[in-house]
C-alpha cells in the first residue's frame, strides 16, 4: 500500500478527504480496520498504519492540532514547531531529585 508508515497522510490511509465530517472519519476508520484486520486476511503492516491513523486524527483536538502541523488550516500563519529557549535568569543552582536534598 505505501512504502512508509511516514510516507501518507492519516487521511489517505484512511481513505477520506481532510475536510470530511467527524462522523464519516469514524465510519471509514471502522471500515478500514475491518479491511486490514490481520484475522480476516487483511495485512499486518497496514493495520497498524491504520490504528496510527485514528491516533493522530481520532479527536477532534489531535484533529486540528494534526491539521495546524500539516499546513492543512489557514490559522494566518504557519506553526513551525519550534518555540525560543526560555532564558534563566536565576543563576542559582538547581536542587537534584535523585539522591541529593
Amino acid at each position: 500500500m505505501f512504502d512508509s508508515p511516514l510516507s501518507a497522510s492519516p487521511y489517505e490511509v484512511l481513505g477520506v478527504d481532510p475536510a470530511v465530517d467527524d462522523a464519516e472519519l469514524r465510519r471509514a476508520y471502522r471500515l478500514r480496520l475491518r479491511q486490514t484486520h490481520p484475522d480476516t486476511g487483511g495485512d499486518a503492516a497496514v493495520f497498524i498504519q491504520v490504528q496510527r491513523a485514528w491516533e493522530l486524527i481520532g479527536t477532534a483536538e489531535d484533529r486540528a492540532a494534526y491539521d495546524r502541523r500539516a499546513g492543512l488550516t489557514d490559522d494566518g500563519g504557519e506553526w513551525s514547531g519550534w518555540r525560543p529557549q526560555t532564558v534563566r535568569t536565576d543563576t542559582r543552582p538547581r536542587a537534584r531529585s535523585y539522591g541529593h536534598p
